[in-house]
């Protein structure tokens, strides 16, 4: 079994980079902190997807 470590995105670093440099109440942070929700997802799907991938 190969055990792959698969890079975060360019997209996904940048709002990780974006949500702790904002003010709290900065009113972008929701829609932001939205987007960030999406992109941690995927990339949590393409890590468990490499992971059964690596059992065939």
């Amino acid at each position: 079994m190969n055990l792959h470590f698969r890079e975060k995105s360019a997209s996904l670093l940048k709002l990780e980079i974006i949500i702790q440099r904002l003010y709290k109440k900065d009113p972008r942070i929701p829609e932001i902190k939205v987007d960030f929700e999406r992109e941690m997802k995927g990339f949590i799907g393409e890590q468990k997807i490499d992971y059964f991938t690596d059992l065939l």
